[in-house]
């Protein structure tokens, strides 16, 4: 009996930390084309940065507190509740590809 129920709990630990959510420094940006704001002014590629950064800076507060929630639930031996309610891996990855095409566009364009 005790070694199914130290198996049920090393399973329900395994599942559990795979589910977690990942920490926002943990998220890779994804690779963007920068085609599509070619004609962007420098104007509208500050403009588009700093509306990703801020942006960026909210998705962060998101994806940390589910990180934290999901933390002391594995703890606890609970399902990490990210795994039920998702989390905001792709749009901090969206964010964050998007800064690194704007930055490198203002470099192109010699904005200043």
């Amino acid at each position: 009996m005790k070694t199914k129920i130290l198996s049920s709990l090393l399973i329900l630990s395994i599942i559990s930390f795979s589910g977690c959510a990942k920490r926002p420094e943990n998220i890779k940006a994804i690779d963007l084309s920068n085609t599509n704001y070619l004609h962007y002014t420098c104007a509208d590629i500050d403009s588009n940065l700093d509306m990703q950064k801020n942006r960026l800076k909210k998705l962060e507060i998101k994806q940390n507190s589910k990180a934290d929630i999901d933390a002391w639930l594995l703890v606890l031996s609970i399902l990490p509740v990210s795994t039920i309610t998702g989390e905001y891996e792709k749009e901090i990855s969206d964010a964050k590809g998007k800064i690194e095409t704007f930055r490198a566009l203002k470099n192109k364009k010699n904005c200043q």
